[in-house]
């Protein structure tokens, strides 16, 4: 249904269309706000260029739906300035190209909304950012250093997983258990022979059995939740690396948890961040472009897209009023 107010722009920084699949997140979205009359712009990031003054990108004016089909209705150069609100929607890897790309729309948080924000989402490594709570967190230890990340398991005695600290979907992420006798090798080259910092957690079995969750926050608050189960004989439960998606309900300690998140989101401009648990323990927290809305639709038979778009309105409306 059509929006009976008037169309706002919005302009979605993602990967290029050939790389967008059907149960991309960002489609939803870019979907439903098509369907309300909304304006849906996509760009790529290598697309924007600026000065000191004025930033501004080769867009195009595109129709969506879920399959998803993109029909590029025009493209035309835009100041980002001009949009009601500009999506932040690149996945990972957090490369350096990812890094300007967040000095470049800095300027623009005063003149425009943007969800999320760029500073917030520099400031919040995905993986790094959980420190911040460090009672819901399991053991977790950064370097690039293999004998320093050997040292750290052996005072845990515990097995270790391994986790690049730029990355997506399960790409690059190891079990080290404690009895092998190739882990300092392993963790080697892992390190790209130590030029680049790890995160090593304390291995949670339970996540075999009973997997983790992606809980999915829109300015703090829960929207939605899912869980993710490895295939057999795996640890791995991310849905790129075989998993499969079941419906799952919040315990009362990621209750708990998302209590303690939400201001701290919101401080940090983190308006759709998606956080990971693995029994009652906090893993990562997703801010570049959390997924997880059409996993969530089909296991609970809402529209979680619709929430967003209603709060992006309202935000959108109390700025401009």
């Amino acid at each position: 249904m059509k929006s009976s107010k008037p169309p706002f722009k919005l302009l979605f920084i993602m990967d290029a269309f050939e790389n967008i699949g059907p149960d991309d997140t960002t489609v939803w979205l870019m979907t439903e706000a098509q369907n309300r009359g909304h304006h849906v712009y996509h760009c790529h990031p290598n697309h924007l260029a600026g000065s000191a003054t004025e930033v501004y990108a080769t867009v195009s004016e595109v129709g969506v739906d879920y399959r998803p089909h993109f029909v590029v209705k025009q493209q035309l150069k835009k100041f980002l300035k001009d949009f009601h609100c500009i999506w932040v929607r690149k996945d990972p890897p957090f490369d350096m190209q990812y890094l300007y790309l967040t000095y470049v729309l800095e300027p623009l948080i005063s003149e425009t909304l943007i969800i999320n924000d760029p500073v917030g989402i520099r400031t919040n490594n995905e993986k790094l950012s959980i420190f911040n709570f460090p009672h819901w967190i399991p053991p977790s230890f950064v370097s690039a250093l293999p004998d320093a990340i050997l040292r750290f398991q052996d005072k845990l005695k515990s097995d270790l997983v391994i986790k690049p600290l730029n990355q997506k979907g399960g790409t690059d992420i190891t079990l080290i258990p404690l009895k092998s006798r190739s882990r300092r090798k392993t963790l080697y080259d892992l390190t790209h022979h130590m030029t680049r910092s790890l995160i090593a957690q304390k291995f949670l079995s339970k996540v075999c059995e009973a997997g983790d969750k992606r809980i999915l926050l829109l300015n703090g608050k829960f929207l939605g939740a899912f869980g993710r189960v490895p295939k057999k004989g795996d640890f791995l439960s991310n849905m790129s690396k075989g998993g499969t998606i079941k419906k799952v309900q919040l315990t009362v300690q990621e209750k708990k948890m998302i209590k303690e998140i939400k201001p701290y989101c919101r401080k940090q401009g983190l308006y759709l961040a998606g956080i990971d648990t693995i029994d009652n323990r906090l893993t990562e927290i997703n801010v570049t472009s959390p997924a997880g809305i059409p996993e969530i639709n089909s296991l609970c038979h809402t529209a979680l897209e619709t929430k967003v778009i209603d709060w992006l309105e309202k935000k959108i409306r109390k700025r401009y009023r």
